[in-house]
């Protein structure tokens, strides 16, 4: 596929350097597979490390002025691009290619702003250039290889929809440090290079990608296909109704099992049954709200805390080692019923809207409903940022099981975090885009003073469902994953689908078997459901026959 979308791109190009300047993509290929020995997979991972942890770091500079930026997944995808250009003189094709003579290595000394000042003007040079567009178009084409998966005797592409989002940050990159320089310095400026498309590096890069965006649609909309009632394929792998049982079952049975191992530490602690029926299913608890006056903590419906009869209770003093399990065994509480909610909500979460979950604060999003006593989540988040509130309501279980995390885990979790006087990160998501100043994790406390450490802390656990002790951030995704991955446990690890797969694959049943529009009024509600636009939902989920005003 790769090599197809940079074939076309020669084509469209008229200019005969241009052409010469592209190289197939396979020939890439052989040049990694003939020298795979020089690939430092240590240099290679701290290059990773280096960008991700570098405080003063010039892409957080450059990006400061974004409202939310993706620093992680732009330093993760992008790094391997600038460790391939920093041991490109390893390489015997390296000298097939003219580069800048002022090269820049990012392992020379530490990563400070005049280190990045220097890569940034050095690429400035490669953009300016044209005579260095065959050397970055050969990054380029080297980054589309799986370096993890890079032995002697084969090569391994990364996928389309992953080298998308290698060049999507290399194109960040590139913009960024090119125009870094003048922003800090008086270099000329230089900004008609991208808007008016004058760079052959950036034609390139911007053409290509596109070309990409456009397979992988295309590709997409015959990702799935039926296979008779309640069951279809999906990329390849086969996907039912069962599946998504199966899946449900196999996460509310890892709760189970680990709240059984809390109980080694902590008294008290009931069964979700028991929990539900003390709380909710007494028709004797008011669950009502009013609109205008409601509670600014959804475990405050039960009173000014969480009733003694089922808060849990220390045992006994534990020791560091203990610690660690508890925090071990509330994320495995936390993921598992995430996952009961992404597939019990009624519609396919995004991550980040799972993640950011609030039980407390003016802005949470936990309710309970006073008719059918289940768990209601209000829903804002958009992909495309565009506010779109949606409730949605929980099936029983998935209700009760919710409750019992937030009134009888999250106590647990505050408990040792109190213990070990656990610190928060102010970049809580990995979102580090807005001004230091005006991050939301600097805001100031009622009397106008900037928050503490502790202070934020103790705003964060006593506000968000998924916080993780154990990196002091909200649950990352890569431990979110792990699920999709260790379940269903009756289905063959390698039939096991992806979040992406999952995610097409749900929109395809609530297509084609439920009436989506009995629970969000109006057309498109399986796209509203789904937290993207209707546009989207026809080009990147469309599936014959089945992309329809969902009334």
């Amino acid at each position: 596929m790769y090599r197809t979308a940079v074939v076309r791109v020669e084509k469209r190009d008229c200019s005969s350097h241009f052409n010469e300047s592209v190289a197939p993509i396979t020939e890439a290929a052989l040049s990694v597979q003939q020298e795979v020995s020089n690939f430092d997979r240590e240099k290679f991972s701290s290059t990773k490390a280096r960008f991700l942890l570098a405080p003063a770091s010039l892409l957080f500079q450059l990006l400061k002025s974004k409202s939310e930026s993706k620093l992680g997944d732009y330093a993760h995808n992008f790094c391997v691009f600038i460790y391939l250009d920093d041991v490109y003189a390893q390489f015997s094709f390296a000298g097939n290619f003219p580069r800048p003579t002022d090269t820049i290595s990012v392992f020379e000394e530490p990563l400070a702003d005049e280190l990045f000042l220097k890569k940034a003007r050095y690429f400035r040079e490669i953009l300016t250039d044209d005579r260095h567009t065959a050397y970055f178009t050969h990054l380029c084409q080297l980054a589309a290889v799986d370096i993890r998966k890079v032995t002697s005797e084969k090569v391994e592409f990364l996928p389309v929809f992953q080298y998308r989002y290698v060049l999507d940050a290399i194109k960040a990159w590139t913009t960024y440090a090119a125009l870094y320089p003048q922003a800090a310095t008086t270099i000329s400026d230089i900004t008609a290079l991208f808007v008016e498309k004058k760079a052959q590096v950036w034609r390139w890069v911007t053409t290509t990608y596109s070309l990409l965006c456009n397979e992988l649609t295309q590709t997409t909309q015959r990702f799935v296909k039926e296979r008779g009632p309640n069951a279809c394929i999906v990329g390849g792998k086969h996907f039912s109704k069962d599946y998504l049982v199966e899946l449900y079952h196999d996460n509310q049975r890892e709760f189970d099992s680990a709240t059984e191992s809390l109980r080694r530490y902590f008294g008290n602690i009931l069964t979700v049954e028991i929990v539900a029926d003390r709380l909710v299913n007494d028709r004797s608890v008011n669950l009502a709200e009013n609109p205008r006056s409601r509670k600014s903590s959804f475990q405050n419906l039960f009173g000014a805390a969480v009733p003694a009869d089922v808060a849990p209770c220390a045992e006994r003093t534990t020791s560091p080692d203990e610690d660690k399990d508890i925090i071990h065994l509330v994320n495995l509480c936390a993921r598992a019923v995430m996952w009961m909610i992404y597939v019990g909500a009624g519609g396919p979460y995004r991550f980040p809207e799972i993640q950011k979950l609030k039980y407390a604060s003016n802005d949470r999003d936990l309710y309970a409903d006073s008719e059918s006593r289940c768990i209601e989540i209000h829903a804002g988040y958009s992909k495309a940022q565009i506010l779109r509130p949606v409730t949605k309501q929980l099936d029983k279980n998935t209700s009760d099981y919710l409750l019992f995390y937030t009134m009888i885990v999250v106590p647990i979790r505050n408990h040792v975090a109190g213990r070990l006087s656990s610190v928060m990160s102010r970049d809580l998501a990995d979102e580090m885009g807005m001004r230091v100043e005006e991050h939301t994790a600097n805001a100031a406390d009622g009397e106008g003073c900037r928050l503490s450490d502790a202070g934020f802390t103790t705003q964060v656990l006593n506000s968000y469902l998924f916080a993780d002790l154990s990196c002091g951030k909200l649950l990352k995704y890569a431990n979110f994953a792990k699920g999709a991955r260790k379940f269903p446990v009756s289905v063959p690890q390698d039939q096991r689908l992806s979040l992406r797969d999952l995610r097409h694959g749900i929109i395809y049943f609530m297509r084609r078997h439920t009436n989506v529009g009995r629970i969000v009024a109006g057309s498109d509600a399986v796209e509203r459901l789904a937290g993207h636009t209707a546009a989207t939902g026809r080009t990147v989920y469309a599936v014959p026959d089945s992309v329809v005003n969902h009334e």
